[in-house]
């Protein structure tokens, strides 16, 4: 995973997204999406099958927002260890020094939305969470 910062973009191998960028521009792509769920509110979010990325295995979620791709979440799921930790080091190495860093979080703000590495406290889970305004 890659991250054009100045434009706002993330490329997953081949693979580009960007924000407000409609469901037919993902799937052309080349991204294969595996499960849907409506929202009932204007938000569909979408799963990707499952890829490897990095040396990582990935499935990354995409929620739209009357068709504009708005939300990417991402987890590494083949890690040791402390997952959260992985995603704060793995942003920091891509990015460098981040905006602001809490105990839950390790956010990088930028004018076109913000990329983050956070982790929630109810069960631990723990994502790279990638939003345009």
């Amino acid at each position: 995973m890659t991250f054009d910062v100045v434009h706002g973009s993330v490329k997953f191998g081949s693979k580009m997204l960007a924000g407000n960028m409609s469901f037919s521009d993902a799937l052309a792509q080349g991204f294969i999406f595996e499960r849907e769920i409506d929202m009932k509110t204007g938000w569909i979010f979408r799963t990707a099958s499952e890829d490897g990325l990095d040396g990582h295995i990935v499935t990354p979620a995409l929620g739209f927002q009357s068709d504009k791709l708005k939300k990417v979440s991402v987890t590494f799921f083949d890690e040791d260890g402390s997952v959260s930790e992985h995603h704060r080091e793995f942003l920091m190495r891509e990015l460098g020094a981040p905006t602001k860093v809490s105990p839950t979080q390790t956010l990088y703000a930028y004018s076109w939305g913000r990329i983050a590495a956070e982790q929630d406290p109810r069960d631990n889970s723990s994502h790279i969470i990638i939003t345009w305004q």
